[in-house]
């Protein structure tokens, strides 16, 4: 039977796509039929919702209500991976269904519905992830760091409810990028692939897949593979920004990074900019509570 394999990036810019490339070179994995991002994780609640909702309507006379909520989030949980599954895949032995999502949203529903899946979760500097979409035209810096820090508060409450899950596997970007024969072999083993079968000669030369800024022959950001030279340097692009927003990031994302084994920036930036932080957390605040009010009586032209 097929094993599927749910990549989750802690963010989108984390290296999902890079992931997924990596562990396709891999002889016994499929890719999905679905050519994109799927979120299945990210829509759980849906499903959680509509099981309890037919739960709730059947008569207790019928059987056991809990058992045949089990059987029907088993249902739709092998619904999802048959979605997923290009033709002829279930039928093959030993093959690992590999699926990525740059999202950690409701990771919590994981091992509801996909209780026998393998999760791998990528994260990546906060830093790298606010620069890397802020050069791509995708958010504001602050979007992210909010973003950045929740998730990274999901992978801990994730990893706090479910201690001694055999589920989960935490990788960094920079790991792949810096140590990947170091860290290659632990993710193979989790997702029961065998490391003698997997070309690491393939794995150094894995071009460069959607950069912000390593584009080849074209300005505009793209998904064609173009091959890494010398130049393609994806971290530490955040350290010419200015001590407002390295000391904005530290108030935001510091503890969250550093549980993760990030570095974040010194504590006597964050001091000094005290004031600033608050008046922006006091805006955000605001903002969050009164914007849809004003979004409904006040739309934009």
């Amino acid at each position: 039977m097929i094993q599927p394999v749910f990549i989750l990036g802690i963010h989108g810019r984390s290296g999902t796509n890079f992931l997924f490339q990596l562990l396709g070179l891999h002889p016994d994995v499929v890719f999905p039929k679905h050519p994109g991002e799927d979120f299945l994780v990210a829509y759980l609640p849906h499903l959680e919702s509509f099981d309890q909702a037919l739960v709730n309507r059947w008569n207790d006379r019928w059987g056991d209500s809990a058992q045949k909520s089990l059987e029907l989030k088993d249902s739709l949980s092998r619904g999802m991976i048959d979605y997923l599954a290009p033709d002829g895949a279930l039928e093959e032995d030993a093959k690992i269904l590999l699926t990525k999502t740059p999202s950690t949203e409701n990771l919590h529903l994981f091992p509801t519905f996909f209780p026998d899946a393998k999760l791998i979760i990528i994260t990546r500097d906060g830093r790298d992830v606010a620069e890397s979409g802020f050069r791509s035209g995708f958010w504001p810096h602050e979007v992210c760091f909010q973003e950045w820090k929740q998730s990274a508060q999901r992978i801990r409450a994730f990893k706090e409810a479910n201690p001694n899950s055999q589920q989960l596997m935490v990788v960094k970007y920079e790991d792949l990028l810096n140590e990947l024969s170091s860290t290659l072999p632990e993710l193979l083993k989790h997702c029961g692939l065998d490391e003698a079968l997997f070309d690491y000669s393939k794995a150094a030369e894995l071009p460069v897949f959607g950069s912000s800024t390593y584009r080849g022959k074209t300005e505009k950001l793209n998904w064609v593979p173009e091959q890494k030279t010398e130049s393609f340097k994806p971290t530490q692009r955040w350290a010419a920004w200015p001590d407002r927003l390295k000391a904005r990031y530290h108030w935001v994302c510091g503890e969250e990074a550093e549980e993760l084994g990030y570095k974040s920036f010194d504590e006597h930036s964050k001091g000094i900019r005290l004031p600033d932080n608050l008046l922006q957390d006091l805006y955000l605040g605001l903002k969050r509570q009164f914007g849809p009010w004003i979004r409904k009586y006040y739309p934009a032209s």
